[in-house]
């Protein structure tokens, strides 16, 4: 459970979750079936999530979830699922934030004042 969830159950989220929703953005497992057109990800790969823009359509709680092939990513056999299903968040918000939104780019420099933060790390 992370803050992102935590604020959509509260409907203090930038999307609203309108019932029936599903919840859940991190998640890692074991692919079981893939569609007929995804080439990249196989049956019995261990993927992790990409969070989904749409939490409340690509909700990944339960013991199966049905994603767009686009956000499953290869896990390293290294990760637990745990780890691996945690790494995503981060990320993509550090991502949003420096390449989307402020435009960065190679050779310029950043400073994280909040480097213990989840976002920081």
């Amino acid at each position: 459970l992370n803050r992102a969830e935590v604020m959509f159950r509260n409907h203090a989220y930038l999307q609203e979750a309108e019932f029936p929703s599903r919840l859940g953005y991190e998640a890692a497992g074991i692919v079981t079936a893939v569609g007929s057109d995804v080439t990249e990800i196989t049956i019995g790969d261990s993927v992790a999530l990409i969070p989904p823009l749409d939490i409340a359509r690509w909700g990944t709680y339960g013991e199966l979830a049905n994603v767009p092939a686009h956000l499953v990513v290869k896990s390293p056999e290294n990760l637990s699922f745990e780890e691996a299903a945690a790494s995503w968040m981060q990320y993509v918000t550090a991502w949003g934030g420096l390449i989307e939104q402020a435009k960065l780019r190679q050779g310029d420099f950043v400073i994280v004042t909040a480097a213990s933060s989840s976002v920081g790390l």
